[in-house]
């Protein structure tokens, strides 16, 4: 169809076929995703999981810059490089390709909230965590009509603070995950204790400090 129907606007033709290029290199980048058993289950019905395929796809809709889908191809590739492959296992962060896209996010968007977080977490992937924070922080501050959306930057700034040795500060984050998200009630109680008792052990300790630790672990 894209090369051959006639289009009554040339203008319509990028924001159709970034559309489609999205739609297809995200369900083929997703499926790739899955457990292999899963996988092959899938194939025999007639669904591939193409990952390179799938990434071609979204390369090819990133370079469609001013069509309607080319920022969020972006974002579904940060998202596969920051996330799937860095918290997932799933294959190698290419740090470069995050710069690149981040360059062009952040210049039509600069103030996105999603593009802020995705850079903190490429700040986090290149171990500049001063550079996370201020990206973090940032996501957070420029939007504030969906709080949910503030917990994933809780997290990451959690271990942040963790990774800087700032216990009480990583403690802060944890509990205030622990008091909104519904998430794991029990992880964030855990992760608050151990970042108390780390605070406790840097010579910190008071009565206060203990009997919350008591608490989080009942």
């Amino acid at each position: 169809m894209l090369l051959t129907h006639r289009w009554s606007n040339p203008m319509l033709k990028p924001d159709f076929e970034s559309g489609v290029r999205l739609g297809i290199g995200t369900f083929n980048l997703l499926l790739s995703a899955l457990p292999s058993r899963v996988l092959k289950l899938l194939e025999f019905v007639g669904f591939q999981g193409d990952r390179k395929f799938g990434l071609q796809q979204l390369h090819m809709t990133v370079k469609m810059r001013g069509s309607l889908r080319h920022p969020l191809a972006i974002l579904v590739c940060l998202a596969w490089n920051l996330i799937f492959n860095a918290v997932l296992g799933l294959g190698d962060v290419n740090l470069q390709e995050c710069s690149n896209l981040l360059r062009m996010l952040l210049t039509d968007f600069p103030t996105s909230s999603l593009g802020l977080f995705f850079a903190g977490k490429y700040a986090e992937a290149k171990g500049d965590i001063h550079q996370a924070f201020d990206m973090f922080s940032k996501s957070i501050q420029n939007q504030s009509e969906w709080r949910p959306f503030h917990h994933p930057c809780f997290w990451e700034l959690m271990f942040c603070h963790a990774f800087s040795g700032q216990w009480e500060e990583a403690a802060k984050y944890a509990n205030l995950l622990f008091v909104e998200n519904r998430w794991s009630k029990s992880s964030y109680a855990y992760l608050t204790a151990c970042f108390l008792l780390a605070h406790e052990a840097t010579g910190s300790s008071t009565v206060s400090i203990r009997e919350k630790i008591t608490q989080l672990m009942k």
